[in-house]
């Protein structure tokens, strides 16, 4: 505790400074209070020497407090109130102009692009005062935006492909090898309705997803869908491309010359433009390769046959609304007809159906249906009829894992 000392005694008992322990602004500013009314009580020398302070800033703060009372004891804004260098009118126009075009340029690349000789940070004043400075949005929020924007697009019309390595599933690895298993799984998903279709290769190559590319545009053709409106959309791996050269591989040639359909290539190292099929390689994984021991070629064909049925017509996703693919598809198109239905393959049983064609070049027939029927067991006129597909599919093999979950009675 200490004492004011003045020319006529001692006055009142109060809290000094190191006293007293200053935690938030709230504090300061009723120490401040509190040093203003002494000063003006007992004089501003003995309240200066008493709070171990300077003569001139209790001075200031009293001066302050007489004028705004208690909102001068607050601290004022340091932010400058103007600018040696301003930017004139016409550079504004030009920054706020360049900002509104190009959304995603910073006060750096503005001032690279036009040449300014201005700070950046001066840059950043006039983007920021303009209102041109959007938060950064949530993860949460992104994916809502792209739900949004998936739902513009028409069933179909765009499929995601890529390859998955069978060789990494510590679960399936042995069975793999022990049972001669392809390495490779190529899947395609429609990035609207989210349906897959898939294929098992033992190489990594043009040539295996040519052949998975003709199977599945030629069977979308059966169903009535127009290979010419279709977009593939794949990564920049010399399973679809040749990047070291200009030479077009036999996916290309299958795609663009044989189809005509249109193929996209996302940018290099953005494995995010395919997550719809990347997340269905996790999703696969997970609840197909981990739990199923299939004992041959036939029956792994069968029960990733079964998964695909129950991917697209049973399991719902909650990224699109909570539907599975098959509403999706009924909904959009307005019908009461089911999701195209196409059996996985084993691309390398197919190999010699590649001949040299002299006027064409690689010529690619679309691999008999019936050696795919005999393949699976399955016959493709019960396609619509899931009953049949009950009877004459999912019985002639062992039951998969999910079956048992009363998904498929």
């Amino acid at each position: 505790m200490g004492v004011i000392e003045t020319g006529r005694g001692n006055a009142t008992v109060m809290n000094t400074y190191m006293e007293k322990k200053i935690i938030g602004s709230q504090d300061v500013k009723t120490y401040r209070l509190q040093m203003v009314q002494d000063a003006l009580k007992y004089g501003i020398k003995p309240c200066a020497r008493h709070y171990q302070t300077t003569v001139k800033t209790v001075r200031k703060w009293v001066k302050r407090y007489q004028q705004y009372k208690e909102d001068g004891l607050n601290d004022l804004s340091r932010k400058k109130t103007h600018c040696l260098i301003k930017i004139d009118k016409e550079t504004e126009l030009q920054i706020i102009k360049c900002r509104k075009d190009h959304p995603g340029w910073g006060s750096r690349r503005i001032k690279e692009v036009l040449e300014l000789n201005f700070s950046h940070v001066s840059i950043h004043r006039e983007i920021k005062d303009a209102g041109l400075i959007l938060p950064k949005r949530k993860k949460y929020k992104k994916r809502k935006d792209m739900q949004e924007v998936r739902k513009q697009k028409k069933v179909f019309s765009r499929f995601q492909i890529d390859i998955k390595y069978l060789t990494d599933i510590p679960e399936f690895e042995i069975w793999r090898w022990e049972h001669h298993f392809p390495l490779y799984l190529i899947s395609a998903r429609d990035y609207k309705t989210g349906a897959i279709y898939l294929a098992y290769s033992y190489e990594k190559s043009s040539t295996a997803t040519a052949l998975f590319i003709d199977y599945l545009l030629s069977s979308l053709q059966n169903y009535g869908i127009n290979p010419q409106t279709i977009i593939i959309q794949t990564d920049n791996g010399k399973e679809f491309i040749n990047p070291t050269d200009r030479k077009v591989t036999l996916f290309e040639k299958i795609v663009k010359e044989k189809y005509q359909a249109t193929h996209f290539l996302i940018p290099y190292r953005r494995p995010t433009w395919n997550s719809d099929v990347e997340s269905f390689h996790n999703l696969i994984e997970e609840e197909f390769f981990i739990s199923e021991k299939p004992n041959n070629d036939t029956e792994l064909l069968a029960k990733t046959f079964a998964y695909q049925i129950w991917f697209n017509s049973y399991r719902n996703n909650r990224g699109r609304n909570n539907q599975n693919p098959e509403q999706i598809f009924q909904s959009e198109l307005n019908t009461n007809k089911p999701i195209p239905l196409i059996p996985p393959i084993i691309v390398d049983n197919y190999m010699h159906l590649i001949e040299k064609d002299i006027k064409r070049g690689y010529f690619l027939p679309l691999p008999p249906i019936s050696s795919v029927t005999e393949l699976i067991g399955l016959e493709l006129k019960f396609s619509y009829v899931f009953s049949a597909i009950k009877t004459s599919f999912l019985l002639s093999c062992n039951r998969p894992a999910w079956y048992s979950s009363g998904l498929y009675r």
